[in-house]
């Protein structure tokens, strides 16, 4: 009974890794523990499924229609949209009566088998039996479960700091160019001291450049092309992937090769966790294992655990202290205990996919921004949204992240356009707007923008080269961080 009343069901699909994620979602909603949370009525239930079946091209027969879903994998970012929304519904011969009515059932009968799994499937540390993802085992950088909680920024900004508004400049400062490559730019990354930028190619180099004055410092020499780039915590440490199906690591000072983790697959996201004894890795869309975060030990080399997000996982994002890493994709924000491997919660809200999650720098919020247009916090320890929803974007969302005082959040599109908000008053300014212009790059994937440690540069693609943006001279307080 405690578990029924306190503890989240796990998805359905770990039993069925077949299972449709729109289907999923729309489950998982049916069995959220609190009453606001769910489905009004039961006919809001059916209209949420029979909605998602609308969308499928198969027979018109519902039953059809829903076993077709459970069997499908998601073609696209619009699959994966639910409305719980209930449609204009015209008036239907009995025999369409009668398949709304197998919809509901066909629902009904999903989110009674994700309860028996729930209740039946559990071990005594609260993952289920089968399908889990592995332990993965502590490092030196990984504090313990009943380790004492590291020491946070304060939630709220201290009265000195509530000059920090933003503001339209008089004359705004165009962005800096770097002429970066000879072939299309395909990633960018910031040193954690924020003095150096790293960018790669389609020209198999890798290019190193002072933040300062956009004079390059170094040059590495790959032997394939490199997707993304990442810096160890240190700084120390480069990390590149891409299509060649493995990680080189890089030591940033000699300009040498350390060392190479097979991956087994392509790479499109790459990031080290706090401490930088673990570097994660992602296909994205493409690849066997795109529902999968995979972890590996950088000391080892060695493959240590696998977070099934569920569908094309899209982003990663860690607590400061360690304890929690993010991910963000088609189906919702998925919340991890780095320590174990469990999945804590799923955050669910957009419609359709979530194109990017962080954490802000107090640990005790999520931002994340989705393919419908909008940006949303999150309460990182219950999952329950936070108002404001941040609208005004008319492309399809990008990149999110918080400044470095957590004050302020920065909202990317894949139309190019780049804002600046700040929450507590949902007044944002648009540092480039969404453009259809053909000479304006889309942004496209996140390896292609990065922002700077302390929140004032923003780095993105400009064809082969690199715009450095000034964010500091949208911000009343210039000095806050």
């Amino acid at each position: 009974m405690a578990q029924i009343v306190g503890a989240e069901p796990e998805r359905p699909s770990l039993l069925r890794p077949d299972l449709h994620p729109q289907l999923e979602v729309i489950v998982m909603r049916a069995m959220k523990k609190k009453g606001e949370d769910r489905y009004a009525t039961m006919s809001d239930f059916a209209a949420a499924l029979g909605h998602s079946a609308e969308a499928d091209s198969g027979p018109r027969t519902p039953v059809n229609r829903v076993k077709r879903l459970m069997e499908e994998v998601p073609r696209s970012a619009q699959d994966t949209t639910v409305s719980s929304a209930i449609p204009q519904v015209e008036k239907r011969s009995p025999s369409r009566k009668r398949g709304w009515i197998w919809v509901a059932v066909a629902g009904l009968a999903a989110a009674m088998l994700a309860g028996g799994i729930f209740l039946s499937g559990k071990n005594k540390d609260g993952r289920g039996a089968e399908g889990r993802n592995p332990v993965i085992p502590e490092s030196p950088d990984q504090p313990k479960e009943n380790d004492p909680p590291a020491k946070k920024p304060d939630a709220d900004p201290k009265p000195a700091d509530k000059a920090l508004l933003l503001k339209e400049p008089a004359e705004v400062k165009p962005p800096r160019l770097i002429k970066a490559h000879t072939d299309s730019l395909s990633g960018v990354a910031f040193s954690p001291d924020g003095k150096t930028l790293a960018t790669c190619s389609g020209d198999k180099t890798i290019r190193l450049w002072n933040v300062a004055d956009g004079e390059r410092k170094g040059k590495l020499d790959p032997d394939s092309k490199i997707w993304c780039l990442a810096f160890s915590p240190d700084g120390k440490t480069l990390a590149a992937g891409g299509p060649d199906k493995k990680v080189t690591l890089w030591n940033v000072a000699e300009g040498e090769a350390t060392g190479t983790i097979e991956t087994g697959d392509v790479v499109e996201l790459v990031a080290f966790a706090p401490g930088g004894s673990r570097l994660t890795t992602s296909t994205g869309d493409f690849g066997r294992s795109k529902n999968y975060l995979k972890v590996w030990d950088v000391e080892t080399k060695k493959l240590v655990g696998n977070f099934n997000h569920g569908a094309g996982v899209t982003s990663v994002s860690f607590s400061r202290d360690g304890k929690l890493w993010a991910t963000s994709g088609y189906t919702g924000i998925c919340l991890w205990n780095a320590a174990t491997g469990a999945k804590k919660d799923t955050f669910l809200g957009h419609e359709g996919r979530v194109m990017y999650a962080a954490f802000r720098p107090d640990d005790k919020a999520l931002v994340s921004i989705g393919a419908d247009k909008t940006v949303r916090i999150w309460d990182a320890k219950t999952g329950n949204f936070q108002k404001p929803v941040l609208a005004g974007h008319t492309r399809p969302g990008h990149f999110v992240s918080y400044t470095a005082n957590g004050r302020l959040i920065l909202s990317t599109t894949e139309g190019g356009g780049i804002f600046l908000w700040d929450p507590s008053t949902k007044k944002h300014v648009i540092v480039r707007e969404d453009s259809g212009n053909p000479r304006v790059v889309a942004l496209g994937k996140a390896s292609y923008l990065a922002l700077s440690p302390d929140g004032k540069t923003l780095a993105c693609k400009k064809g082969n080269d690199v715009l450095l943006f000034d964010l500091g001279q949208y911000w009343d307080n210039a000095e806050g961080k």
